[in-house]
């Protein structure tokens, strides 16, 4: 398993001991997949530059 200090994401254990908010896990999800899309959109560009 993967530290959430790594990726901002609750463990399985944390959920387990503190819970769920499911607001919170909605906006951590969003903010990951805004992330992953500006990462994604970086490799493009330099991908781009190398054709």
């Amino acid at each position: 398993m993967y530290s959430s200090d790594a990726y901002g994401i609750l463990t399985q254990i944390q959920i387990e001991s503190e819970g769920l908010d499911v607001a919170e896990i909605l906006k951590s999800q969003m903010e990951k997949i805004e992330e992953l899309t500006l990462y994604i959109i970086q490799l493009q560009n330099q991908l781009d530059q190398l054709k």
